[in-house]
């Protein structure tokens, strides 16, 4: 069975046993999973258990809540980091807090979205925003998209639960820096958070990240191309790629044929395309893949930590990342 451990930005592993999981924001809030599958809370400093391993999920704590599962039942509800599980345990789904919110589902549809309720509720568990909709996603920049029940349309409601934006689109996403992508029948482009219409790109794209959005087209050749748009929704660095990644502290992972590399935010290839996988840049670090084994590159592409794991992940905003450990 695979082991997982986490590390800081030195390379060092932080926990003193491997886990069938682990994930954490902070190292004295890590959640492990056990080899039957089950999820608990970890002190990672001092390797005390907080919360036995009892839960199906157990989502990592951003605050002292956050969304666990019960194996028992299926249900979704919340747990305290010190006080365990409180609250309304008859959620069919959660979704993690964002700004204070979290989406969940009263009800589900197994058929698909013709007839479920989905509302918001607050991190005391409390209905904040009524179970009234098909599906929704998490709040960005004060607005969350929402589907309602009339044509299965997308609209935009603000923290306060109205529609500040109508329900008139096919397809929509979440809002960043300032902008989402939405398209119906005659219209594709980007709104606004007041939902004007401010620039027609018919192309689907991804949300903004450092003033660049990842657009994919298809050349004259038939082939699946990558490219980023500016602020202005250009075109930007000239060039299109075989695949790419979100800008992440100024670097972006693009594929170029079967290999990966690393472009800054003026376009430059800074790391020729030799890798297998490149994933996005947390302090500094970037996770890469080559020849089946896993390390961290600079943006230099010098290798920071050796690359003797079966997998690693981004480093986090508190410097703790998930690896994959070797076979012993």
């Amino acid at each position: 069975m695979n082991r997982f451990n986490l590390i800081d930005v030195e390379g060092n592993l932080l926990l003193p046993n491997s886990y069938a999981y682990v994930r954490a924001t902070t190292l004295d809030r890590v959640v492990f999973r056990t080899d039957e599958g089950l999820r608990g809370l970890l002190n990672g400093k001092t390797n005390q258990v907080m919360l036995e391993p009892r839960f199906s999920m157990l989502q990592p704590f951003r605050s002292e809540i956050s969304k666990a599962g019960d194996p028992q039942t299926g249900k979704y509800g919340l747990v305290h980091a010190v006080h365990g599980p409180f609250g309304n345990w008859q959620f069919c789904r959660l979704s993690s807090f964002v700004d204070g919110f979290a989406v969940a589902w009263e009800r589900e549809d197994e058929r698909g979205t013709r007839d479920n309720r989905i509302g918001f509720i607050n991190e005391a568990g409390e209905w904040a925003i009524a179970p009234v909709y098909q599906s929704a996603a998490d709040f960005h920049d004060g607005r969350a998209l929402v589907r309602g029940p009339e044509r299965g349309t997308y609209g935009y409601i603000d923290r306060d639960g109205k529609l500040v934006i109508p329900m008139q689109y096919i397809h929509a996403q979440r809002f960043s820096e300032g902008l989402a992508n939405a398209s119906n029948e005659e219209w594709a482009g980007f709104l606004d958070v007041n939902g004007q219409r401010v620039a027609n790109v018919g192309d689907y794209c991804w949300p903004f990240h450092h003033g660049y959005c990842c657009s994919f087209l298809t050349d004259n050749q038939g082939r699946e191309r990558a490219q980023f748009l500016d602020l202005h929704f250009r075109p930007a660095f000239g060039q299109t790629f075989a695949d790419v990644r979100n800008f992440s502290e100024g670097v972006a992972s693009v594929k170029g044929g079967k290999k990966w590399g690393l472009i800054d935010l003026s376009g430059k290839l800074i790391v020729p395309f030799k890798y297998d996988s490149l994933d996005a840049c947390g302090k500094g670090l970037i996770p890469a893949e080559m020849n089946g084994k896993a390390g961290y590159i600079k943006p230099t592409g010098e290798v920071a930590i050796p690359f003797h794991f079966k997998a690693a992940q981004s480093f986090n905003q508190w410097g703790i990342a998930t690896v994959m450990l070797a076979d012993e």
